[in-house]
């Protein structure tokens, strides 16, 4: 287990209108300011990420198809799978670096949260190259 990294399962409330699904709470956030939502989809194979940050904070969920996240800090490493099936939040603090990898047969939809907005004069963005097995 990595230092600072929360899985949290999630519950879905569902009914004859469809589903509603709460992702990341104002629990989770604390007193952070609002940063940005957004949703990115990986073609089968196609890997998202590698990189870390300094600063920023994210929260991650696969809400269509199926992937894999894997988390390094130093010599430390962590895989968690996470599909439409098994829906988790995973909060991955900073300075952890991160990939997911689709490791499904359709595109994979991923859900994500951060606690600072992207600003292409003051990156945060990080790059490294994480291994898959």
């Amino acid at each position: 287990m990595i230092k600072g990294i929360k899985i949290r399962k999630l519950d879905m409330f569902e009914d004859e209108r469809g589903f509603l699904l709460k992702v990341v709470k104002q629990e989770y956030v604390g007193d952070d300011k609002f940063g940005e939502i957004y949703l990115t989809v990986a073609n089968p194979g196609a890997v998202r990420g590698n990189h870390y940050h300094k600063e920023t904070r994210e929260w991650f969920c696969v809400i269509k198809g199926a992937g894999k996240l894997v988390l390094e800090k130093g010599e430390d490493r962590m895989e968690i799978k996470m599909d439409e099936a098994n829906l988790t939040s995973v909060e991955v603090p900073p300075y952890i670096s991160h990939a997911v990898k689709n490791i499904g047969a359709s595109p994979m939809y991923l859900l994500a949260y951060t606690n600072r907005g992207y600003n292409s004069k003051r990156a945060d963005t990080f790059p490294v190259d994480i291994k898959f097995n």
